[in-house]
């Protein structure tokens, strides 16, 4: 890799504003999977939280983006992290938002270790949204 592929690498995955967002917040918040996709390759760190502690699934979660919520979940993203400012997961950012359904349907049906992932309160919600 060459000293301006690292900058320009370094610079697009771990910057972040003023609010702490970085790159994968918004490709995760805006349903990019591709996007979110060549992030994570490039070595964007998935449990990034930004000022209120939300990583990027949280956004994904918030926004329904199934398919990449999937990605950032099968790249080590955490289902259980909880946020700094409300103590909100990913799943009850969905519930506020009402993408609970679209959110958790499709993953609970994905995978039994997703399953085993989720806290049992959290599993609570998902059976009861599906």
């Amino acid at each position: 890799m060459s000293y301006e592929c690292f900058i320009r690498t370094c610079v697009v995955c771990c910057l972040c504003n003023d609010t702490g967002n970085t790159a994968l917040h918004y490709a995760a918040c805006s349903g990019y999977a591709d996007v979110t996709s060549e992030l994570i390759a490039a070595g964007a760190r998935v449990e990034e939280p930004n000022e209120n502690g939300h990583t990027p699934l949280m956004e994904a979660a918030t926004a329904g983006h199934v398919d990449v919520a999937a990605l950032l979940l099968a790249s080590g993203a955490n289902i259980n992290m909880h946020s700094t400012e409300f103590k909100e997961s990913a799943l009850t950012l969905a519930c506020y938002k009402g993408t609970v359904h679209r959110f958790t349907s499709s993953l609970y049906q994905q995978s039994a270790y997703i399953k085993r992932l989720i806290e049992p309160i959290e599993l609570s919600i998902i059976t009861w949204s599906c």
